[in-house]
C-alpha cells in the first residue's frame, strides 16, 4: 500500500492515491543543474509527477533500460527536459557517456546541496533531505509504529538512512560490505529470493 520511490524523494498511499510525504528538487533548482551539466558528456532523465523523462533517442531508454530494467518502461523521450519539471522533480539521473564524466558533473554542481547516489555509469540526485530514512519515519510517524517495530531489506549505499530508522536489518549477499556489516541478518542474493528468505526469518523467529 505504501510506496517509498525515488531514492526516498515520495511517499505515497496507494490505496487513497495520496502523497503523504515528498522532498522535491524545485523547478529553479532542476533548471539550473541542467544548465550546468548541458555541456558535459552526460545523457539526463528526469523524474517528475510520477513520470521519467529522457532527454535523448531511442539509444538512451535502451541503456537505461540495460541499468534500471522494467523501471524505465513508462519513460518519454523528449527534447527539453525543462518542459517537464513545472511541479519540481523527485529526482534526475546523469547517465556517464564517457569514464569522466561523474566526476566533471559533480565539480559543476559542488556548490549545491544535494544528495548524489552513485552507480557504474551513472548517478542519481535527488533533493538534501531526500532520503529513505526521513521518508520512513515519516510512515512510521503516520502508522504510529516504531522503530522497533520495523524490518527492512537494503543492499545499496542509499540504504543505510533506512537502517538508521530500523530494528530488524536484513542484507542481500550481494550488499555492499558495509549494509552487510549493519545487518542482523544476511540473506541469498537479489538473484536467489533474497526478500521471500527475509520474510521466512522474520516470520519463523519474530512473529
Amino acid at each position: 500500500r505504501y510506496v517509498i520511490t525515488s531514492n526516498g524523494s515520495r511517499l505515497k498511499d496507494r490505496a487513497e492515491n495520496r502523497i503523504l510525504y515528498e522532498r522535491l528538487i524545485s523547478p529553479e533548482e532542476t533548471g539550473l543543474i541542467l544548465e550546468r551539466c548541458s555541456s558535459l558528456p552526460l545523457t539526463a532523465s528526469v523524474h517528475s509527477d510520477d513520470r521519467c523523462f529522457i532527454q535523448g533517442g531511442a539509444a538512451a531508454v535502451l541503456i537505461g533500460k540495460m541499468i534500471f530494467g522494467s523501471d524505465m518502461n513508462h519513460t518519454q523521450i523528449v527534447r527539453n527536459l525543462s518542459s517537464r519539471i513545472q511541479n519540481g522533480t523527485e529526482k534526475i539521473t546523469f547517465f556517464y557517456r564517457t569514464p569522466s564524466a561523474g566526476g566533471k558533473m559533480k565539480a559543476a554542481l559542488q556548490s549545491m546541496n544535494l544528495l548524489f547516489t552513485d552507480g557504474l555509469v551513472y548517478s542519481e540526485i535527488s533533493a538534501a533531505r531526500a532520503d529513505k530514512g526521513n521518508a520512513l519515519k515519516a510512515l512510521q510517524e503516520h502508522l504510529n509504529i516504531s522503530k522497533e517495530e520495523t524490518a527492512c531489506i537494503g543492499d545499496g549505499i542509499n540504504d543505510l538512512s533506512l537502517f538508521a530508522e530500523c530494528g530488524l536489518k536484513f542484507a542481500p549477499a550481494n550488499a555492499k560490505s558495509l549494509l552487510k556489516e549493519k545487518a542482523d541478518h544476511i540473506v541469498p542474493d537479489n538473484s536467489h529470493d533474497a526478500l521471500w528468505h527475509a520474510v521466512q526469518i522474520l516470520l519463523e523467529q519474530y512473529s
